[in-house]
């Protein structure tokens, strides 16, 4: 499994609190349960984090489609 955070934009100036934050990350799996599961942890992570923060509205998560590949042997 791999989870790859790729980018964070928060606004432009370092001493300023943005009124939105955009994080986007990648999750890699062999395994269609595993990547359901780490799914459900980032909603999690994200819902704690804004709610711990005071934001005035839950976390917005939109998925991206998704490529699938399927493994090859060699024979």
């Amino acid at each position: 499994m791999i989870v790859k955070v790729g980018a964070i934009n928060a606004g432009t100036m370092y001493d300023v609190i943005p009124d939105e934050t955009l994080l986007k990350v990648s999750v890699r799996t062999f395994d269609e349960n595993v990547r359901a599961k780490v799914k459900k942890a980032i909603e999690r992570i994200a819902a704690a984090e804004s709610e711990a923060s005071g934001a005035t509205r839950p976390p917005e998560i939109t998925q991206a489609e998704t490529a699938r590949f399927s493994r090859v042997g060699i024979i």
